[in-house]
This record gives structure tokens, sequence and C-alpha cells, in this order.
């Protein structure tokens, strides 16, 4: 799992731009991709800084969350709060 840090800007971000989130009760888990060999985390065969997965059905029904929102720790460590910020946001936008 992400920091603390990750889950309180999420938090800040859906309480003022995605209200409707909170109102749906829409949960997500924020994790790490830590690449020490090298492996860079990937969209669509692209490089990515996060990637957002919305589960289905079956899996909510099971327990799971709504969604998961992975984020490369590396680029996260290597930017400042405002570009991390953006990045949450691009990740949170799908969720809705």
């Amino acid at each position: 799992p992400c920091s603390d840090d990750v889950a309180d800007i999420a938090d800040d971000l859906i309480r003022r731009f995605h209200r409707h989130l909170m109102d749906a009760g829409v949960s997500i888990k924020y994790l790490w991709h830590v690449n020490p060999d090298g492996v860079t985390l990937k969209h669509k065969g692209w490089p990515a800084a996060a990637v957002v997965r919305i589960r289905n059905l079956k899996d909510r029904v099971a327990g799971l969350l709504d969604a998961e929102i992975v984020i490369d720790k590396a680029w996260w460590d290597s930017h400042d709060k405002n570009a991390c910020r953006a990045l949450l946001d691009h990740e949170i936008f799908p969720c809705g």
C-alpha cells in the first residue's frame, strides 16, 4: 500500500473535485509499484507513472474495493507535490 500522504492527497482531491465519488461511497486502494529490477509500470504497452483499474461487479460483490490505483514510486519520489496531485487527479477521474 502507498503511504498515508497519498491517501490524504487523494481524499482532498475527491472532496474538492469528485464529490460524486464520496456520495456514491466509491472505495479506492492506492498501491506503489516499486521497480528495483528496472521493470517500468505500463499502460497499454507504454511507460506510465500510474494506472487505474476499475473492478468488475463480481469483484465488488466479493468484497474487493471498487478501484485500485498503482503509482510508480520512483516517479512519485522524483516529482513535486503539484505534479503528484495532478497525477492522482488524472487517475481518480475514471473512477466516476
